[in-house]
């Protein structure tokens, strides 16, 4: 009997015009959107839409200060259960092209972002279906 020989899968060739030919393009706008994203958690107007939706936090815990209401559900969740979003989607980020409406949806007025829920959150984007 013969030697099996394995047949490797040809590999497409990815194009890498980015950080001296080390990052293809979605790893390179994946990367901008991700630290755009970082950033916009510490941005004034995400401070103020949780301060509209907290509440005093009254109970046993002592380390605990505040509650926050979702504004879909009316539940009142910790601050970890709760996340900002964006009334408005931000979109896609590309290409240079998409970066500036991308950021101006992403850093946008306290009006256009609801303080939610991890479930509504979910169930907005899909994720318990």
């Amino acid at each position: 009997m013969g030697k099996k020989t394995k047949v490797k899968a040809l590999k497409r060739k990815v194009d890498k015009p980015f950080a001296d030919g080390t990052l293809s393009n979605s790893q390179f706008f994946g990367m901008l959107r991700s630290a755009l994203r970082q950033k916009s958690r510490f941005f004034y107007s995400v401070k103020v839409a949780r301060e509209r939706a907290r509440i005093p936090y009254i109970g046993p815990s002592k380390r605990d200060k505040w509650r926050y209401k979702c504004e879909i559900c009316g539940g009142i969740f910790t601050a970890k259960q709760t996340c900002v979003h964006h009334s408005i989607e931000c979109g896609t980020l590309t290409s240079f092209e998409d970066l500036s409406e991308f950021t101006k949806r992403l850093f946008c007025n306290s009006s256009d972002l609801l303080l939610i829920c991890s479930d509504c959150h979910d169930k907005i984007h899909g994720k318990n279906q």
